[in-house]
């Protein structure tokens, strides 16, 4: 039988020493897999939004409105990350302040850790043969 609960560190994310209670339970995969498709469009519209930097004209309406919904998705997914890691680990309101002082890229960072405990995956960076460019 596989453990149920996982514990996990945030002291180097929230600077909290304690460890963490994460349940792998379906809740909280459905909880993972609505972030994951969450983050997953905010990629596209940032792709969008490259393409849209090379294409358009920067006073246009469609160049406007692509940023305003770059915009949009940034700060639905900060948010949606931000509800996931709060109710995954149960943070008190010091912890959630803690954790909006972390950068975009630390906020991914950290709900991925979270996601791979849940989810049972490994985060460990791809080498070359992972992905495919080695023979």
């Amino acid at each position: 039988m596989t453990t149920r609960v996982s514990k996990i560190s945030a002291k180097k994310e929230l600077g909290v020493a304690k460890l963490f209670d994460v349940s792998k339970s379906s809740k909280n995969v459905r909880k993972t897999m609505a972030l994951q498709k969450v983050m997953t469009h905010y990629q596209i519209v940032q792709l969008k939004n490259e393409e849209a930097e090379k294409n358009l004209n920067g006073d246009s309406i469609e160049f406007l409105e692509l940023q305003e919904s770059f915009i949009d998705e940034s700060m639905n997914v900060q948010d949606e990350m931000k509800d996931y890691v709060v109710n995954v680990l149960k943070l008190t309101d010091d912890q959630a302040d803690a954790f909006d002082e972390m950068t975009l890229e630390e906020q991914m960072a950290f709900s991925s850790k979270i996601g791979a405990v849940i989810m049972d995956v490994d985060l460990k960076k791809a080498g070359e043969e992972d992905k495919g460019l080695k023979d």
